[in-house]
This record gives structure tokens, sequence and C-alpha cells, in this order.
């Protein structure tokens, strides 16, 4: 795996890399049917979702966004939960488009969720690899707050 660095995002109409979609997991069949009300008042038109089974782990990122969801009996919800945390991974999105999703689900009290972006080099990451390094971040990040003297 190639290592990436993390850059904030502004909330900008430049358009993310790759194709308009998002990748998620770690939602159960309730929370789908929220974070989809939540695309819905977000007014992100054109989206599409595609819930990752657990077969799917060990799929190329790029795969993933270029996944045909209108194949023959593939709906584009998982059938299989995915033993992984939250997660969001977007690509083609204007930029203010995803904080926009970001920052209500947030304000709706969703719980904490990995949110990415898919970028030419995390393209070529598996998802469970992808995931992995978000919380791995996600983890160092918690332990230096916790260091910072109040």
């Amino acid at each position: 795996m190639t290592d990436a660095t993390f850059e904030k995002l502004d909330p900008s109409e430049q358009p993310l890399y790759g194709p308009r979609r998002l990748i998620l997991c770690g939602f159960d069949p309730a929370a789908r049917k929220e974070f989809q009300k939540l695309i819905s008042v977000a007014e992100v038109k054109d989206l599409d979702c595609l819930w990752a089974e657990a077969h799917e782990g060990e799929m190329q990122l790029k795969l993933l966004f270029e996944k045909d969801l209108k194949a023959p009996g593939d709906t584009g919800q998982a059938r299989q939960e995915v033993a992984y945390p939250r997660a969001v991974i977007a690509g083609g999105l204007m930029q203010k488009e995803f904080h926009l999703l970001m920052n209500l689900s947030r304000e709706v009290g969703m719980p904490p969720t990995l949110w990415a972006v898919l970028t030419p080099i995390s393209s070529t990451w598996t998802l469970s690899a992808l995931i992995k390094e978000l919380s791995a971040e996600r983890a160092a990040m918690a332990a230096r707050k916790q260091q910072q003297p109040r």
C-alpha cells in the first residue's frame, strides 16, 4: 500500500476525484434509511450509493466505484452486514456537498462515522485497507487529543 496524506477539503464547487458515488459500510438497515433521508434533505442529487457487502471488503475501491449497480439482481443494497465501523467514502461529489453531508450527519446525531474521499492513491487500495487506515488515523487523533493539556 502506498502512503497517502490527509488533506482538508474546502467547501467549494470543486468536484472530488472519481465517479459520483458513495461507498458505505457499517450501517444497519434502519441507519441506511436514515442516511438516505439525510441525502434527500441535503438535496444531493444524482448520487449512487453502494452499501458494501462482506465479500467486497477485499475489492479495490476503483472497482467498487465502477461497479454496475444496475446489473441483474444487484440493487446496490447490502444483503450481508459488513463487520466494519461505519464509514462513508465519496467520489465525484462537489466538495461542498461532501461537507454538507458530514455536517448534517453530526447535526442529526448520527453515530461517529469515518469519512473519506476517493483519491488516485486510495483508488488502488481495498475497502478493508482504507477502513483500517482511517480507523488508525482516528485512534491516533484521539490519543493526541487526550495528551493535550486542558
